[in-house]
């Protein structure tokens, strides 16, 4: 071992999960950091507590276009990002986190907009239901699309203002009813105050029908509403339903992977939704439903 205290890494990682875990019913990661880099995790602190410290770099060659101008050049710029872990006993955990982006001096001329982002996670079993609440507050290039700075830093936004601010909370869980029922949820809320506003709510039921076989359920909600200029769009709806028939090797495991899926899904949007999307033309009318059969493999690493 190199260090007495933590693991020392250096080179390439998809750095999201790491103290804060996803939300795996939409599949988001809501603090992403990935890309190549070095760090140190798992410092033990105070017997119960860790600290994990990352130095991502978001390097390479083309353009990048910032609130002045557009710069095309090589370019490297930096995130800081720490994450610490407190057990506060019968309160569950806490994880207290930053990700601060520094960007390269070297093409500030082009008006490159620093970002950062606070993340509170608080994670406790209540009764059943294994559940956890996170707030976020992001300013800068982060503010769009606060934690998620994507893999190699794609997902700023070099080009807004620094007193861009956004945030977003949410809470989501698995609700243990039964040994053969079981229930993942989300709740979700965000704002920035130049870009959009997003609520969000899933549910996805689960019950066993045998050792191998179960169904599952999904209802999933988004309502989603972008400014140009300071003016906010026509707000866009989605609504999904979903059937599946799902193998895996224990049926009453919600997390029990690989699984084997035979699914129907419906999904149902507003004009203002399939213009954005391209599935309508603007001026006219346009498909605002759609039915999808399929199958699928889900394999865990």
């Amino acid at each position: 071992m190199l260090l007495d205290n933590g693991t020392l890494w250096i080179g390439r990682r998809y750095y999201y999960d790491k103290a804060v875990g996803s939300v795996h019913i939409l599949d988001y990661k809501h603090m992403q950091s990935s890309g190549n880099g070095v760090g140190v995790s798992d410092i033990t602190v105070n017997e119960t507590d860790k600290l994990h410290l990352a130095a991502i770099t978001y390097g390479g060659e083309g353009e990048l276009t910032g609130n002045k101008a557009t710069a095309d050049t090589n370019y490297q710029n930096f995130m800081a990002d720490v994450r610490y872990e407190m057990d506060v006993g019968d309160a569950g955990k806490v994880v207290f986190a930053l990700q601060n982006l520094f960007v390269n001096d070297a093409i500030d001329e082009a008006g490159l907009t620093d970002g950062r982002t606070f993340t509170v996670q608080w994670q406790k079993q209540l009764g059943n239901v294994d559940q956890k609440t996170v707030i976020q507050y992001g300013t800068g290039a982060m503010a769009q699309n606060p934690g998620a700075a994507g893999t190699d830093g794609g997902s700023f936004d070099y080009a807004a203002d620094s007193s861009s601010s956004g945030f977003r909370i949410f809470n989501n869980g698995l609700v243990d009813i039964t040994e053969k029922f079981k229930l993942d949820y989300m709740v979700m809320y965000e704002k920035s105050s130049d870009y959009h506003t997003l609520k969000s709510v899933g549910v996805r039921p689960h019950y066993s029908i045998s050792p191998h076989w179960s169904e599952l359920g999904e209802v999933g909600y988004n309502a989603y509403q972008t400014k140009t200029n300071g003016i906010e769009n026509d707000e866009q709806t989605l609504m999904k339903y979903a059937l599946a028939l799902q193998a895996t090797a224990d049926s009453t495991e919600y997390w029990s992977r690989p699984s084997l899926r035979f699914y129907l899904s419906n999904f149902d949007w507003n004009k203002a939704a399939g213009q954005e999307s391209g599935l309508s033309v603007a001026g006219k009318e346009g498909d605002e439903s759609a039915l999808v059969a399929g199958a699928q493999v889900e394999i865990w690493f």
